[in-house]
């Protein structure tokens, strides 16, 4: 616990709750539901035996409609996003293509792993060639597909959609997403069951609106300045959430230095307006001001229907989850904030985790951590953050060092140590104008997509999205400080 002051407000390990119904609504849910229920049902993937589009082989013999389950070109997770055309894919499978030369212009060898279902798919291609493709390696499950493309950056899979997850990214193909539009792609197989509501998130790291922030939005007159290039991304997200640093006050008045850091109540138009969902509290510039502009910041946040955790005007409130679910098939998402960094706060937020895992059928932990303007997290974030994932934690996503950090999937989980920068005025450096965002795609509760987004920040106050190539060198120190799988890339 972080107490501020004698009245007792505190930043605190705590629990914001999101929850989506499968039936499109949202019931007692994040102040921002109205955001997540105009998505339809074919936003979300969702579908009937009545409206079920399928592919030939998607009817069994009773003739019957089954689900469709895309079947994937995989790559490894830091390959740059990645198109195919119909005749690359026949390419890829017939053995006319060898070289990622006729994918994306590299000469280097290109490796095919096809595991059973795929094989089976393509068996008939091999019939007309003649014979199966040098370049392509054969596996006894879908599992071994995957495990091979996510430890070899040279390599490419053709896979069943079950077994995609962060460790490898999925290609798409004659411009269709499997992943974020599974109905409408090409290449499927029958499935038992549907995919599950697809729900978009994006991750950002810190935002913080005071001292030369405040200064650009008042110059420009537009409290939504530093949203203007990046709104429509976070807005097409069914969740968008990230850390605020500082306060929010009526009696405001930001300061063009120091590090203690109070926005106007104007910045809630520009948070508003970028479509930000949830926002954690939990650092070390939650209490700049005291106890009193503590509770206003919260106060401020929540009734612009932003969702927040990680501090409050006492225990119970710091606790206190963003939002209620009590509808029965929703798809619940929890969020631990998470600062200061002790070992007494560890243990807390140990058996926080283990409290949500219980309610929760996702558990996001969100700390403010590690050592300002470092490239690599230390041994003791990597620690903890083990020691969450165990605890039952799904991912760990992380901001505080205003760099970004590396990455890794342990035990089949996510773990981002630091995002670095969003909103922020740091212009003494390269890395303190740079960051990145992390793009989540979950099918139900599972997680099949995550994605790094590279972010540069112009004009001391407005990131922008850029793509793999032009944010090369920021993916590249990413992948430098990474654990696996992310490393092979390094």
């Amino acid at each position: 616990m972080y107490s501020l002051s004698p009245a007792g407000a505190t930043i605190f390990p705590s629990t914001a709750t999101i929850a989506l119904d499968r039936r499109d609504h949202v019931r007692e849910a994040h102040p921002s539901a109205p955001k997540l229920a105009r998505r339809g049902a074919a936003r979300h993937g969702r579908r009937s035996s009545n409206d079920l589009a399928v592919a030939d082989d998607c009817v069994p013999s009773g003739g019957h409609a089954a689900f469709a389950e895309p079947l994937v070109f995989a790559i490894h997770p830091t390959r740059p996003a990645l198109g195919l055309t119909f005749e690359q894919a026949f390419g890829l499978v017939s053995g006319r293509i060898t070289s990622w030369s006729g994918i994306d212009g590299r000469t280097r060898p290109l490796r095919l792993v096809l595991g059973p279902a795929a094989a089976a798919r393509v068996a008939g291609i091999w019939l007309l060639v003649g014979r199966v493709p040098s370049t392509v390696s054969l596996t006894s499950t879908e599992r071994g597909a995957a495990d091979a493309v996510s430890a070899d950056p040279s390599a490419m899979a053709l896979i069943a959609s079950d077994v995609l997850s962060p460790a490898v990214r999925a290609a798409s193909l004659a411009g269709v997403d499997p992943v974020r539009d599974p109905a409408r792609y090409p290449l499927r197989l029958t499935s038992p069951a549907p995919q599950g509501v697809i729900i978009s998130a994006i991750a950002f790291g810190d935002i913080m609106t005071s001292r030369t922030v405040d200064k650009k939005i008042l110059a420009s007159g537009d409290f939504l300045s530093p949203f203007r290039s990046v709104a429509a991304t976070l807005r097409s997200a069914d969740l968008a959430f990230g850390n605020f640093e500082g306060t929010i006050s009526h009696d405001a008045h930001p300061q063009p230095g120091g590090t203690r850091f109070v926005s106007r109540p104007g910045v809630l138009q520009g948070f508003r307006y970028a479509g930000i969902d949830f926002l954690s509290l939990a650092n070390n510039h939650a209490g700049d001001y005291g106890a009193g502009t503590l509770v206003e910041t919260v106060n401020y946040l929540r009734g612009a229907g932003i969702g927040v955790a990680g501090a409050g005007a006492d225990l119970a409130g710091a606790t206190d989850p963003a939002a209620a679910q009590e509808t029965p098939g929703a798809v619940r998402i929890d969020m631990a904030p998470w600062f200061p960094f002790s070992d007494r706060s560890v243990a807390v937020v140990v058996d926080e985790v283990k409290r949500a895992r219980k309610v929760a059928d996702v558990v996001i932990v969100y700390p403010h951590w590690g050592k300002e303007y470092t490239a690599r997290p230390n041994a003791d974030q990597i620690r903890v953050a083990h020691a969450l994932i165990d605890a039952g934690a799904d991912m760990l996503i992380a901001t505080h060092p205003h760099w970004v950090q590396g990455a890794e999937i342990y035990h089949g989980h996510l773990i981002a140590y630091s995002l670095g920068n969003f909103v922020f005025d740091q212009t003494w450096s390269t890395e303190t104008q740079e960051g990145a965002a992390l793009s989540l795609t979950f099918w139900g509760t599972r997680l099949v997509s995550a994605s790094f987004v590279p972010v540069r920040i112009e004009d001391a106050h407005r990131p922008r999205f850029v793509d793999d190539r032009e944010g090369a060198d920021i993916l590249e120190r990413i992948w430098g400080a990474s654990g696996a799988p992310y490393r092979a890339a390094a």
